[in-house]
């Protein structure tokens, strides 16, 4: 793995855990309470993690990085 790629995975995983997204998908599926996200929204959000990732892997997007 090289510098960009962790660049690429890095701010994917940034865009996918920071507290604003947590609150836009909260208006769809709940996944945060009064303490912060519950485990079930940060499972969600592992999910899709998961799946873009595959995504990019599929579309090579990671292995012209790489």
């Amino acid at each position: 793995m090289n510098d960009k790629t962790i660049i690429a995975l890095g701010a994917l995983f940034y865009a996918l855990s920071n507290p604003y997204t947590y609150q836009l998908v909260d208006k769809v599926v709940p996944v945060l309470d009064s303490n912060g996200p519950t485990p079930l929204g940060v499972l969600f959000h592992t999910i899709v993690f998961c799946i873009v990732l595959a995504l990019m892997s599929k579309a090579k997007a990671l292995n012209k990085l790489i």
